[in-house]
């Protein structure tokens, strides 16, 4: 994005040693615009450094970063985000002690 910046601003130059207003706004714009997106960039590049996460009580970490622990218990389904999820999913609250793994009967007669 820098070299098409670069290349804009090297046209811009040469459209205003050679009086071309025309071109010279053309590629103001877009100079104007590559800029903007640095800017952006830049900016959110800047607000993650600064919002680093605290890792102090972190005390398992592999390949330098730290593990997640999955051993607390979720919450049940909340009935009034129901509109909100894919049409298929059956969520963990709707299931019942009765519905077991099924097996393949590959190789099997059934």
């Amino acid at each position: 994005m820098v070299r098409k910046m670069g290349v804009h601003t090297e046209a811009f130059q040469k459209a205003l040693e050679e009086g071309d207003a025309l071109n010279a706004r053309l590629h103001l714009v877009e100079i104007k615009k590559f800029a903007e997106y640095l800017d952006d960039d830049l900016t959110e590049a800047i607000k993650k450094s600064e919002n680093l996460e605290d890792l102090s009580g972190v005390s398992h970490f592999a390949g330098g970063v730290p593990l997640a622990k999955f051993n607390e218990t979720g919450q049940n389904f909340d009935v009034s985000q129901r509109d909100s999820v894919l049409p298929g999913f059956i969520p963990a609250a709707r299931s019942h002690g009765q519905i077991k793994k099924s097996t393949g009967t590959f190789g099997r007669r059934v």
